[in-house]
């Protein structure tokens, strides 16, 4: 039950993790592991409130008690608070990942389309476009010989 509260924000109530212990029975998982039960008040209850199913068998993470209570619940908030850190950092990546592979999937589709109009010769240059980028048409002047060129004639003011 614990992997199910491990992104940021998630959270179960009681009902809802033993609603889940029941399905998770149902389907032939025999042991459960039911979480933490010192890093909270909640999660202390919840396992403490009874184990059904019974044919089932939990387990959860335990600690030596021998700390003062306070440090204890300090050190475990620190842990907690790095965890959660690292699954942001993680959450992070994986997007930075995604949107660089997003990225080189456009500049591939881009070059086809690229080769596909100058295969038809279909490649026309707008004076506007040339605006894009500094000295674009003196750069391409070369490599577009044999491709139209539409010169308009746009102030903007």
């Amino acid at each position: 039950m614990r992997d199910g509260e491990q992104s940021p924000g998630a959270t179960m109530t009681t009902n809802e993790k033993f609603s889940i212990a029941r399905q998770l029975a149902r389907l032939g998982v025999d042991i459960i592991e039911a979480g933490f039960p010192a890093s909270s008040e909640a999660n202390f209850e919840a396992v403490q409130q009874g184990r059904e199913p019974t044919d089932v068998d939990f387990c959860s993470i335990a600690i030596d008690g021998g700390l003062e209570n306070d440090i204890l619940q300090q050190r475990l908030h620190t842990v907690l608070k790095q965890r959660e850190q690292l699954q942001h950092m993680e959450i992070g990546l994986r997007a930075q990942e995604q949107l660089h592979k997003r990225g080189q999937q456009i500049h591939e589709l881009e070059r086809k389309i690229e080769e596909n109009e100058r295969e038809l010769n279909a490649i026309r240059l707008d004076n506007e476009d040339a605006w894009a980028k500094e000295d674009l048409l003196r750069e391409q002047s070369k490599e577009l010989q044999s491709y139209r060129y539409g010169f308009m004639f746009l102030v903007g003011i």
